[in-house]
This record gives C-alpha cells, structure tokens and sequence, in this order.
C-alpha cells in the first residue's frame, strides 16, 4: 500500500499516480486538511499486535500495511466546519495537528520525502547551508539577523551587493506556497532596516552566475536542468520573480557535482530533493538552497522522467519488518 498526503489541486499527483498504475500497488491519497473531520485513525501500541488501522470516507487500511508514504505539500489538520469558534476551531487544528504528525512519524515506512520531524528541519534554510559546506559545496557567504546594525555591517562588508531572502517559505491553507522572491537589496531599502528586528531575514553576498540550475534527486537519481535567466532583463535575481516564460533545459553535471547532490540529500535524510544551484563565470558549482517537496512539472524534458523515478521508488519500497508478521 502506498499513502500519498496531497491535496486536490496537487497536479504532480496525478502525474504520478498515472505511472503507479504500471505497477499494480494499492493507492491511497488522504488530504490532512480532512482529518479529524472525515478520517479516523485507530492506532495502538502496547500487546496488540497491530499497530491499527486508518478509514478515510468508509475506506479501511491497516496501517502496516503501508509500506510507502509520499509528502506531497498536503494541506494541515483543520477543525470541521461546522465548528464556528475561532479559538475552538484553533484547539481542534492544534490538536488534531499533533495527533496525526505522531502516527505519520509512527509508521513502518519508506518516506517520500522524509517523516514530519526530518522534513521540517529540512526546510531550514540556514542548516541547509552548514551540511553543504561540510559535503564540499561552494556556499554564498550568508547572514542571519534581526540586527539592523549587523545588516548594514553586512552591506558594508559586501561592497553593497546583497540579496536576502526569507528565513523559511510559508505556507497556505489549501497547501500551496507564496513565492518569496529572492530581493537584490537596494541603497534605499537600507530606509527601512529597522524592519528586520521583528521579521529576521537571511542575506547573503550576491554570487555572479552564468546559469541557474534545478537539480531534482529521486532516491539516487539525478536530473539536472539549467536556464540562462542572467541572460534576460527581468529576472537577473531569481528567475521566480517573472511573468515572462522562463525555459530550463535538461543538462549534464560534472560527476563530482551530481554525487555531491545525493550526498547531500542522504545526509539531511531526504529520499527526494529539489536543489537549487548556480554556476559562476569561474566554472564554480555555488549551493543556494534544497527543498524537501520542490515542484518538478515544469521542467520540460525532465519531468515524466522524474515522475517515473518517483513511481518506482515508491513502488519498489520494502516491505517493513513489522508488516511481514502480521
């Protein structure tokens, strides 16, 4: 059995349950957004020698008998409609958040792309940085703070070329994320410096690059694309921050380099990941940052590769220890 938590509008899902047909494994897709209001959960520990079972709209699953489970940017636990107070309805949430997260991190599993605890230290971005200086990667040099005078510092240092960015993405009710632009830091944004003592910021010294690149690791499978978005007027920064088409192509990294980025994805212990890199005029390979749950769609040429690479390795996940005795 394979669990995919997603929500309805996830079109990647789709994309990749259509290859998951291939391989004649029951599929469940649970969003947490229903829980508790349309799932109910039964789990045990102690003699049983079940660890229980889960029921989504009248369909029933032993939990042991999951032995994949694919994050895809679900929604979170929400309190049912039909509770109207707002501090009522915010228990529910927080309760019913806690309750699945611990069943969720319960499972005997192959996650996709990691349990709750593991992905979420994943999207910190400043640990992101640390693990990749430390597996070999080029890091830009990067500043943490809610201290005006240590921003201005940092501009100074930097020759005032700097860009900053938010410290962690955040995220929506229906599960999809704000794209939070990468922002070249201008003498007169340095007006509202003070800003920064009540929303810390990360800043880092702005990295010359030839190409940008998404570099998607599934399991130990690397697909690289690249774009030349230096190259056009609107989106020198942070090809993101366009409305203009903006076109990757599928393209061949250096083999220390693609090794590197299975290093580094096994080390934060992610089964999948989305990377984030540049490429200097120097021929230098520079790590900007690695998301957990990354889009892959719009990747042309890469991304029916990158979903049959997801099938299989859910499809082909172990069955677990707890799951063969019962």
């Amino acid at each position: 059995m394979i669990l995919i938590l997603s929500h309805a509008t996830d079109a990647h899902v789709a994309f990749v349950r259509a290859r998951l047909a291939r391989y004649r494994v029951p599929v469940m897709e649970i969003n947490p957004a229903d829980f508790p209001s349309h799932v109910r959960v039964a789990a045990r520990r102690g003699a049983a020698a079940s660890l229980g079972s889960l029921t989504v709209r009248g369909r029933t699953i032993a939990l042991d008998r999951i032995r994949a489970v694919w994050w895809r940017r679900p929604a979170a636990p929400a309190a049912p409609p039909w509770v109207t107070d707002a501090e009522q309805r915010a228990n529910i949430a927080e309760l019913a958040g806690v309750g699945i997260t611990a069943l969720w991190e319960s499972l005997p599993a192959l996650w996709v792309p990691a349990p709750p605890s593991i992905r979420a230290r994943g999207n910190l971005k400043f640990w992101q940085l640390g693990v990749a200086r430390e597996i070999g990667f080029d890091v830009p040099r990067t500043l943490v703070t809610n201290d005006p005078k240590a921003f201005i510092a940092f501009h100074a240092n930097e020759r005032s070329r700097i860009i900053t960015k938010a410290v962690s993405p955040l995220a929506t009710i229906d599960g999809r994320r704000p794209i939070m632009a990468t922002h070249l830091v201008e003498r007169r944004d340095l007006r509202r410096v003070l800003a920064v003592r009540h929303e810390p910021v990360i800043t880092q010294g702005l990295v010359s690059k030839t190409q940008e690149l998404r570099v998607t690791v599934v399991g130990t499978r690397v697909f690289a694309a690249a774009t030349r978005s230096d190259r056009m007027p609107t989106t020198p920064i942070d090809w993101r921050a366009t409305r203009d088409p903006v076109v990757f192509e599928p393209c061949r990294l250096p083999r220390v380099v693609a090794a590197r980025c299975v290093q580094l994805t096994r080390a934060m212990g992610l089964t999948f990941g989305a990377i984030d890199l540049i490429l200097t005029p120097e021929g230098r390979y520079v790590f900007l940052e690695i998301n957990p749950a990354g889009q892959f769609g719009f990747l042309p040429g890469l991304a029916a590769d990158i979903a049959d690479a997801l099938a299989d390795l859910l499809a082909r996940a172990p069955t677990s220890p707890r799951s063969r005795t019962t």
